[in-house]
């Protein structure tokens, strides 16, 4: 990304190695010389780190080592959140008064602004390679990426705010970090009964023959899938056309976001706190899907179809059989539902966000559509009931509709 600046600077040093050469005239010196230093200031200027197109970058670098076929971490979903909120929380603070998202989460932690005269740019950066790190989420693309941003900032700071910069960004990292991963409980809801939609305690309450009906609609959805809904099935999934996993629906929607991003003419600041918005909510979204109460009430359909309809029935997507909520719904619906309200923008879009994971490409006339279709796809795949996506779905609008009026 600075390789301009790294080049011209090499082009300078050989000039004045080689000052003296008797083949180099004093005037044609001073020429080259000052044609290297106006184009060192120019791109010096132009090269300057553009803090937005980094971020949408380092998403892209975080989404490409998460999903990963080396890389095998089981939950991926609180690293987003994490990472962009420890850059959320320094980069803000430039700005006199702007709330800390942290801050608003009840049992968290809270982050003091440093008072030193440090570079917010540089120190958010480290904040966000910070939790990384703590993770032990690496890779040489994101290890590469670090060292070309750290350099840029050591050459352009000097060594007293480079110091005070990186140890509070450092700092923040390990606040944020430990919040998370101390706080067991929701982080925006207190009980799961505020959603409104698809509590566990509901379906004690269903009778059997009801589930069992629920079955054989499933039966007859997923023996008769077309080629576009085994497409959206797949999509939705992260599969590849072999039906491998390639992508987590976090990875699809930070994609998404990113895709839309580099679209708009949203500010930094924004584009900072959407990232971090939209890891938060799919964080607590993961929480409402696996929320644990759900393991004692809720009759699986491979188990309802299996155990009473056919014993040989395999569903269209080989999924976790005990999982007992949509999680893709509540995540694909809270997501969305973010992301418009930062964005204000229901216009069609191409999702080719993830071509590169899955070689699919998906036209949707709005991020509703695109989240209804997620939603969805988990009962054309037989994974399942379809009230059980709608139900998801609707606990992931009431979330995202949390989210916005309690973090300000």
């Amino acid at each position: 990304m600075y390789k301009g600046y790294k080049y011209m600077k090499k082009i300078r040093n050989i000039l004045l190695m080689n000052r003296y050469n008797k083949n180099i005239t004093i005037k044609k010196y001073a020429i080259l010389s000052y044609t290297i230093v106006f184009l060192l200031a120019s791109c010096t200027q132009k090269d300057k780190l553009n803090i937005k197109d980094q971020l949408v970058i380092n998403e892209k670098l975080l989404t490409s080592t998460l999903n990963g076929d080396s890389f095998k971490l089981k939950r991926t979903n609180s690293i987003y959140a994490e990472s962009f909120i420890a850059f959320n929380e320094v980069y803000q603070n430039r700005i006199n008064g702007s709330p800390s998202i942290d801050n608003q989460i009840d049992g968290f932690v809270k982050i003091v602004t440093t008072t030193e005269k440090i570079d917010f740019d540089f120190s958010s950066f480290v904040a966000f390679f910070k939790v990384l790190e703590i993770n032990k989420i690496q890779s040489k693309a994101i290890n590469s990426e670090k060292d070309i941003i750290f350099n840029y900032y050591k050459n352009d700071l000097s060594t007293s705010k480079y110091k005070k910069s990186y140890e509070y960004g450092s700092k923040v990292a390990e606040i944020v970090t430990n919040n998370f991963q101390n706080h067991k409980g929701f982080l925006i809801i207190k009980d799961i009964d505020e959603l409104g939609y698809n509590h566990p305690k509901n379906f004690k309450n269903i009778p059997k023959t009801e589930l069992i009906n629920s079955g054989k609609e499933l039966i007859k959805i997923n023996n008769k899938l077309s080629d576009l809904q085994k497409i959206i099935c797949n999509y939705w999934e992260g599969n590849n056309d072999k039906q491998i996993k390639k992508i987590k629906i976090e990875g699809h929607w930070f994609s998404i976001l990113s895709q839309i991003i580099k679209k708009s003419n949203i500010s930094t600041s924004e584009v900072s706190k959407l990232y971090a918005m939209l890891g938060l909510t799919i964080n607590e979204a993961y929480k409402i899907g696996e929320y644990e109460e759900y393991k004692t009430t809720y009759i699986s359909p491979n188990n309802i179809i299996v155990n009473n309809l056919d014993k040989n029935w395999v569903p269209y997507l080989n999924n976790n059989k005990d999982e007992f909520n949509s999680i893709a719904s509540v995540v694909a619906l809270s997501a969305s539902n973010i992301i418009s309200n930062y964005l204000k923008d229901d216009a069609a879009f191409i999702d080719s966000s993830i071509y590169k994971y899955t070689g699919y490409v998906r036209n949707y006339s709005s991020l509703e559509e695109a989240a209804s279709e997620a939603s969805i796809s988990r009962a054309y795949g037989g994974i399942h009931y379809i009230f059980t996506a709608n139900e998801a779905a609707g606990q992931g609008k009431v979330l995202a509709n949390k989210i916005l009026n309690k973090i300000k």
